[in-house]
């Protein structure tokens, strides 16, 4: 296994371990705010840290037009 996620109860998948290439990408939004979702993509045998990882893509990806991020560090599995 690549990762575990905690998804909030209630979320749709989109997507579940979809290979895309060289890595996997899971995708679970919330039925009562469409446009906000949770997003995995895992690569086997990388080599960054998840908190590295994860600033690296914050960093290109908080530059996307329609991004609003909501939280960024490790999820203490509250329900925001």
């Amino acid at each position: 296994m690549l990762y575990s996620a905690r998804v909030p109860r209630g979320w749709t998948a989109e997507e579940n371990d979809l290979h895309k290439g060289d890595f996997l990408e899971s995708k679970w939004h919330d039925p009562s705010e469409p446009t906000t979702s949770v997003l995995v993509d895992a690569i086997d045998g990388e080599t960054m840290s998840p908190a590295d990882k994860a600033g690296s893509v914050r960093a290109a990806t908080s530059q996307t037009s329609g991004y609003r991020e909501l939280s960024f560090g490790p999820d203490s599995g509250r329900r925001r």
